[in-house]
């Protein structure tokens, strides 16, 4: 049985990953330039002289830093990595980006094309292939890359705030309905069958349960490495102002509160 053992790299706060098979080696980004001493180091003491393939997630300096280097001074197979645009508006550091910083990144980008063209390195470029999933045998172990395409987060965030608005949770029905069955009051209990029945009635005509819609909060849990295919804040705004619009939920708010 073939296995997969994962090197990681401590490069800090920046990305280098190290897969081995089988006396195969391959890499997953390749932390920012100043680790490359230790990444040498690291692979002399493994006396590893061919990388099969690397795989660049995206283009910030903290996971390409040490590509260009690695191709230069190693037999490498191939490259898998996106074609760069300048399109990022954030840098590595999570700073809004500008013009000089977009320049020094095409010439970074060049620079790792111009080396893999030299060293006979084969490029694949991920945006170029017609498929939202990609597989990379691996010493006859599948690794598969794919990008959350937006706008399905898009969908999910106005599924999620209709469904919100529109349905109260089962387990809450449930105790309006004992709380009616245990009210002693007949204001009150008709009170409660009024909740009722407007619960519902919003479930099953797609309306509102209360006029007073709030106001959205979204809490986004992304886990290592995840990589979309737009911007994720965006989508999340889309999917919000859909769900208004389509559950003529009431806007309570037309500018940031703090404004």
């Amino acid at each position: 049985m073939k296995e997969l053992k994962i090197h990681f790299l401590n490069t800090i706060w920046s990305d280098a990953i190290l897969l081995e098979s089988n006396n195969h080696y391959a890499f997953v980004d390749s932390g920012s330039k100043f680790y490359y001493p230790m990444i040498q180091d690291h692979l002399t003491q493994y006396n590893i002289n061919k990388i099969d393939f690397i795989i660049l997630t995206h283009f910030h300096s903290d996971h390409y830093g040490n590509v260009e280097a690695i191709i230069n001074d190693y037999e490498v197979g191939k490259i898998y990595l996106k074609h760069f645009y300048g399109l990022d508006g954030i840098t590595s550091s999570g700073f809004e980006s500008n013009e000089e910083y977009t320049e020094n990144e095409f010439k970074q980008y060049h620079k790792i094309i111009e080396a893999c063209n030299k060293r006979n390195v084969e490029i694949i470029y991920l945006d170029e292939i017609k498929s939202d999933t990609l597989t990379i045998n691996f010493e006859n172990i599948d690794i598969e890359l794919y990008d959350i395409k937006v706008s399905e987060i898009t969908k999910k965030v106005e599924s999620m705030l209709l469904d919100a608005c529109e349905n109260i949770p089962q387990n809450v029905l449930e105790r309006l309905m004992a709380a009616k069955n245990n009210e002693k009051s007949p204001l009150g209990q008709d009170v409660i069958d009024r909740i009722i029945k407007n619960d519902l009635l919003a479930r099953e005509k797609h309306l509102p349960i209360c006029q007073d819609t709030g106001v959205v909060v979204c809490f986004l849990e992304v886990g290592y490495d995840v990589h979309f295919d737009g911007d994720i804040y965006e989508a999340i705004n889309e999917g919000v102002a859909n769900a208004y619009t389509k559950g003529y939920l009431r806007k309570s708010v037309v500018k940031h509160p703090l404004d």
